[in-house]
């Protein structure tokens, strides 16, 4: 076996994908987005992907980077003090997504937030929330007197089931 590194080239676009010993891979290409698997048996092959739709619109994190805007590795993100990059490569669930400077796919953090929130029934404030809920009282206390004159009977069956809990625990005392 050599010690020669190899580049790959995706078929698609002809761009270098990847440089090293590869043993097997399975990647989105940056470029085109074709759908791209290295196989030292079977050599590289790619495939127009159309499953697989990136908004290139989309901005991600606190600097507003589009995936043309991101680095492709972690190393380069933290040096440039970005908060995401775009590797093309599938997280283990298979997403191919942006990945946060902490490694994590955007999409899996996502449904990590909506699966936490269905937990707590909807009760979980992010910082930003409850920091803007001190810095607007008056904010707050505006939008919560419109949510009450606009929803009376959630109120008025929020109160009931109060009662009732109160009289279960006044029970069980």
């Amino acid at each position: 076996m050599s010690d020669e590194l190899t580049s790959y080239h995706c078929p698609e676009c002809n761009t270098t994908v990847a440089v090293g010993r590869i043993y097997g891979l399975n990647m989105l290409c940056p470029f085109c987005m074709a759908f791209i698997t290295i196989d030292p048996e079977t050599g590289i092959q790619a495939r127009k992907n159309n499953t697989i739709t990136l908004d290139f619109r989309k901005t991600y994190g606190r600097d507003k980077l589009s995936i043309d805007d991101m680095h492709s590795n972690k190393k380069d993100c933290l040096n440039a003090k970005h908060s995401h990059y775009f590797t093309g490569v599938p997280c283990k669930h298979g997403h191919i997504s942006p990945r946060t400077k902490r490694g994590d796919c955007h999409q899996c953090a996502i449904g990590d937030q909506k699966d936490r929130r269905i937990k707590l029934g909807n009760k979980v404030l992010s910082a930003r929330s409850k920091a803007s809920r001190k810095k607007n009282p008056e904010l707050y206390q505006m939008q919560q007197r419109e949510w009450k004159k606009n929803n009376p009977e959630k109120i008025k069956q929020y109160r009931k089931d109060q009662l009732k809990r109160d009289k279960e625990k006044r029970k069980k005392e």
